[in-house]
């Protein structure tokens, strides 16, 4: 039995709207306030553009803010992090990507939990280029090679990483807001509709998230465009990234086709759609992919490992096709739209609910966070 609050600090660039950052919030909303007390450090300045999300963490912990740079992290000038750190004396830190997790790896003053919640030689190459992008993965993998603990966010990443790398790691698997994302009432959709500026007859698809090349939506628009020509069936797209502007440009004046940018109110979006599709070519664990079926969207999805995991999960509540196979895509979004939807929204909603709820997710980290704290404490 504990005697005291763990005293959890969790360290983080910026509280930028992300798919990882809202996991973080999710294990955070969900702790144990009288078992645990979370503490949240920033180190870079927030966004002015509308989508730091600190203000929904605050609600939750205490925040500190402590400027450092990248180059800073990477030579060692930790002082400042440092004292503070000894001042509030956490029992473990927790970090959330590649400079957070180097930077605490490097002090190891205090019990340190990692979630990798991508492939390293997948992702960093492709976001950041050649050079760079195996500058970032080396950084990572020395910040995982020198950690106390070790978690993935699906079970096919623990497999990928185990495979490619031989790095065994549990893993915890990402969990779905089923307070914010719900099911919508009879009768909300056409409501949502009207209110949102979208079309009331027609199929709509929907993707959120990212838009980078990682994400693979060019293929997505690529396929919709020649196989949707008429307003029956409808595209929306949600969220910004280094493709957006080039996409928009070039598929943007297709009637059937939208671009809404950042949004603030997702789950609003979700209830207003039919379905989801997601053609990305790596995950960890897709967030948006949870997020539809949690508001009852059955989906489309690439085969790759981790939307191979979710699909396991429960077969009905959609379907895959094979990664890079155009009239596979296109055959099973016809499918999906002539399919008995009420039967697959069912299954989406129970599956989140079943398999995927951020609260079971928080319950797995604070498990992990109290075994660890409570070994130490008996050295």
């Amino acid at each position: 039995m504990i005697s005291k609050k763990i005293r959890v600090c969790f360290i983080v660039t910026a509280c930028k709207k992300s798919g990882p950052i809202q996991q973080i919030l999710n294990i955070i909303k969900n702790l144990k306030r009288d078992e645990f007390e979370p503490i949240l450090f920033t180190i870079y300045p927030e966004a002015d553009d509308g989508s730091s999300q600190l203000g929904k963490y605050l609600k939750y912990v205490k925040h500190y803010y402590i400027p450092i740079s990248k180059a800073g992290i990477i030579f060692g000038r930790t002082k400042a992090i440092k004292a503070e750190l000894d001042k509030i004396k956490p029992d473990l830190i927790y970090s959330l990507g590649v400079f957070p997790d180097y930077l605490i790896s490097n002090l190891k003053n205090y019990p340190h939990v990692i979630t990798l919640r991508n492939y390293v030689w997948d992702d960093y190459p492709a976001k950041y280029g050649r050079v760079l992008g195996t500058i970032m993965a080396k950084l990572h993998l020395h910040a995982i090679k020198h950690t106390d603990k070790v978690v993935t966010c699906s079970q096919s990443l623990s497999r990928i990483y185990k495979e490619r790398l031989g790095l065994d790691f549990d893993f915890i698997r990402n969990g779905v807001d089923l307070e914010q994302y719900e099911k919508p009432a009879d009768g909300e959709k056409s409501t949502k509709r009207k209110k949102l500026g979208l079309p009331d007859k027609a199929f709509i698809y929907t993707y959120s998230g990212q838009i980078i090349e990682r994400k693979n939506q060019r293929f997505l628009l690529e396929v919709f465009s020649d196989n949707f020509k008429t307003n029956e069936t409808y595209l929306l797209i949600l969220g910004d990234g280094s493709d957006y502007q080039a996409l928009k440009s070039e598929y943007g004046n297709a009637k059937n086709i939208d671009f809404r940018g950042n949004v603030d109110n997702v789950n609003e979006y979700l209830k207003a759609c039919d379905a989801y599709v997601s053609t990305s070519i790596s995950e960890g664990m897709p967030n948006g992919v949870l997020e539809a079926m949690a508001t009852g969207l059955p989906v489309v999805l690439s085969d790759i490992e981790q939307h191979r995991e979710v699909i396991n999960a429960d077969d009905k509540i959609g379907f895959v096709y094979k990664q890079g196979d155009k009239n596979d895509l296109a055959e099973k979004m016809k499918k999906l739209v002539n399919a008995d939807y009420k039967e697959m929204s069912k299954h989406a909603v129970d599956c989140a609910y079943k398999s995927f709820d951020a609260k079971k997710m928080s319950e797995r980290y604070q498990e992990l966070y109290s075994e660890i704290v409570m070994r130490g404490r008996q050295l």
